[in-house]
């Protein structure tokens, strides 16, 4: 705490008193001259300042209210319309509280963000501060800002990392007395910062995106070494159970009996799908405060839930109750598994191009015999040509020597035919023989053979011969 509020000490109660007061009320009598509340009225005050019970100057957003530490404030009430900074009609109030919650709002692209308080009594929005609380409040607003803004810019475009979402804030206009954002400012409030998209988050939907998984915020979390699901801690801490020892539950899913073979072929095929049971089901920590926090009782999926007269159909866990460090990981083991597909996928690529090699068994080049298609680059294709004695068209199966020996020949379709630099060349869609399939030549007809997503380039001269293929 710094400094000592000049309005302290008055009387508590004075915020009940200042908000009857007909300058703030924005409800017209009914026929019994009563006027009708449906919920906590909302105004701004201007002026204001936080203090503690003993009067000291103190900020508001370091966890003394989740601590349950009695805060006041001071300041001049106003209508929620009015947000101009002038004392003119507002209703002075002093010892005003104390705050049962603060928030921040505003992440729907406005020019402010919004800082408010709440009490008893009524929400508050916070305008402008008191002379000797500015240098307090004006360090929230710089925290506040940043988060109204990456919160926007991550709505926006979800897919950013952590050196985009630097560039991006750079270039925003920070508000006045605030200095220019940077990538020090983001480390420095980087805890400030995912509290807050911890906060957006479970503010919203259950089938929307958790902006904390996204890559900007984990990479933020990881280099500023961010504690998950800290905020509101001692609000949200209830006493745990601890579980009677007993049967350990065992897996859902038994192996069936099947013949050596049949579970060869299984396990080298879906080894992962086979063996990721316990990995599939992730649990939550059980530590940060939202695993330690009661179910609300509220949402569908709390009403859906037995204790709650529901038909427990859906066994999903209380939407508010959303484990951060839980989401984090799955965003982190669902990349590393994009990753691996991709690996694996570039792969086959790369194989399925050049997989075969054919090699020339004879002296013999080969020559084109048809007619010119047409001419690319230095590349003339040709509708057909002549090896050893027979023809190949487009279209044709055919034999080749590969360069390895001791293994089958290679068999392919002609799909185009060209010269390059005195050379000819065939461009072949292979197939695939019983050696290369998972079962083996074993399990198959030697003279079988299957598509493949492979094609490559070969001499004409590799041919040994045109061959039938039936499907």
């Amino acid at each position: 705490s710094s400094g000592i509020n000049a309005e302290w000490p008055l009387r508590p109660g004075e915020e009940f008193i200042a908000l009857a007061s007909e300058a703030l009320s924005l409800f017209d009598a009914n026929s019994n001259g009563e006027s009708e509340w449906s919920e906590k009225p909302q105004h701004r005050i201007t002026n204001f300042s936080v203090y503690d019970q003993y009067g000291h100057l103190c900020p508001f957003d370091t966890g003394l209210v989740d601590k349950n530490v009695q805060l006041f404030f001071s300041g001049y009430i106003k209508p929620i319309y009015d947000d101009t900074p002038s004392l003119e009609g507002g209703v002075q109030g002093a010892r005003l509280g104390p705050i049962d919650a603060w928030y921040i709002a505003g992440f729907d692209g406005g020019e402010k963000e919004l800082i408010g308080f709440t009490t008893v009594y009524a929400d508050y929005l916070l305008s402008h501060p008191s002379e000797e609380y500015t240098a307090i409040f004006d360090s929230l607003r710089e925290k506040s800002y940043l988060s109204k803004t990456v919160i926007e810019i991550l709505e926006e475009d979800s897919e950013l990392n952590m050196e985009d979402l630097i560039n991006r804030i750079q270039l925003v206009v920070p508000p006045e007395n605030c200095p220019k954002f940077s990538e020090e400012t983001l480390l420095k409030h980087a805890q400030f910062l995912v509290e807050q998209i911890e906060s957006y988050d479970r503010a919203g939907e259950d089938d929307e995106e958790l902006l904390i998984t996204v890559p900007a915020v984990r990479g933020l979390i990881k280099l500023a070494g961010v504690t998950l699901g800290t905020r509101a801690a001692a609000q949200t801490r209830q006493p745990t159970k601890t579980k009677a020892p007993g049967k350990t539950k065992s897996s859902d899913i038994s192996p069936a009996t099947v013949t050596p073979l049949v579970q060869a072929s299984f396990e080298q095929i879906f080894t992962d799908q086979m063996y990721s049971a316990d990995k599939s089901r992730k649990k939550r920590c059980n530590e940060c405060a939202v695993c330690l926090a009661p179910d609300c009782g509220e949402c569908s999926c709390c009403k859906d839930m037995l204790k709650f007269g529901g038909t427990g159909k859906r066994r999903q866990a209380c939407s508010a109750r959303k484990c951060p460090n839980m989401a984090v990981q799955n965003a982190e083991e669902s990349e590393e598994e994009e990753e691996d597909d991709k690996h694996t996928d570039q792969k086959k690529l790369t194989n399925g191009h050049s997989k075969k090699h054919a090699n020339k068994p004879s002296d013999s080049e080969g020559s084109f015999t048809g007619e010119i298609l047409y001419k690319k680059g230095s590349k003339t294709f040709y509708k057909s040509a002549e090896v050893e004695g027979f023809s190949i068209e487009q279209g044709d199966y055919v034999s080749l020597s590969p360069d390895t020996p001791g293994v089958p020949d290679y068999i392919g379709r002609v799909i185009y035919m060209y010269s390059k630099s005195g050379g000819g060349f065939l461009h072949l869609h292979w197939l695939s023989g019983v050696q290369d399939t998972v079962l083996g030549a074993g399990a198959h007809d030697k003279f079988e053979l299957f598509l493949s997503d492979m094609c490559d380039d070969a001499p004409l001269g590799s041919v040994i011969s045109k061959v039938a293929v039936k499907y």
